[in-house]
Order: structure tokens, then C-alpha cells, then sequence
């Protein structure tokens, strides 16, 4: 299997996250045109420009140096069903345990 280049790899989980350039430009405060360059491989982001532009992707720096073929994708926040589902599961614990829990406690 051919080692995609950092600008391959940058291009790839964009397009996998469903971002344009232009989106990704505007999530890192970068330019469109700096995002293009990146992928076409002219020039190499700055550290502190490829940990923003992993931030963004929700992949791991190690993924877009080549260093690591394992995309880890990093959540931030549960969706809104999600929440509500861990809520109850930790509310019907609580109970099984025999601990009070009150109707309309947040979490």
C-alpha cells in the first residue's frame, strides 16, 4: 500500500469529514488558499497550523504526518440522544443500586 503524503492525508479526512477547503479554511482561520496548497503538497503547515487543522478534522496529528494509519476520530460532544440516553442509563443504575434519584435531575 502506496504512504500518503501529508497533503494527501490532509485532503483525504477533509473530504471524509464533508468540508470544503473553504470550510476548513474558516474552522482554522486559515485561507482557502493556504488549505489548497497544503493538500497539493507546494507547502507544509506550521505545527501550530496542523494541530488546528487536525482539531478541525477530528484526527490526530499522528494520522496526517503518516505517523499513525489509524484515524482517531476524537468526539467532543455527545449529540443531544446521546446524552439523554447515558442520562437514563446512569439514572436506572443509580437506581438498581438503591439510590434515590430525583425526576428532573441534569447531569
Amino acid at each position: 500500500m502506496r504512504m500518503l503524503k501529508l497533503g494527501e492525508r490532509i485532503r483525504k479526512a477533509r473530504q471524509q469529514a464533508g468540508l470544503t477547503q473553504e470550510n476548513l479554511a474558516e474552522q482554522t482561520n486559515l485561507s482557502r488558499a493556504s488549505i489548497a496548497r497544503f493538500e497539493l503538497g507546494d507547502i507544509e503547515p506550521k505545527l501550530q497550523n496542523l494541530v488546528l487543522i487536525a482539531e478541525a478534522l477530528n484526527v490526530t496529528t499522528d494520522y496526517l504526518l503518516g505517523l499513525s494509519d489509524v484515524v482517531l476520530r476524537r468526539k467532543n460532544k455527545l449529540t443531544e440522544n446521546a446524552e439523554k440516553a447515558l442520562e437514563t442509563f446512569v439514572e436506572e443504575v443509580l437506581k438498581m443500586q438503591g439510590v434515590e434519584v430525583e425526576d428532573n435531575c441534569s447531569m
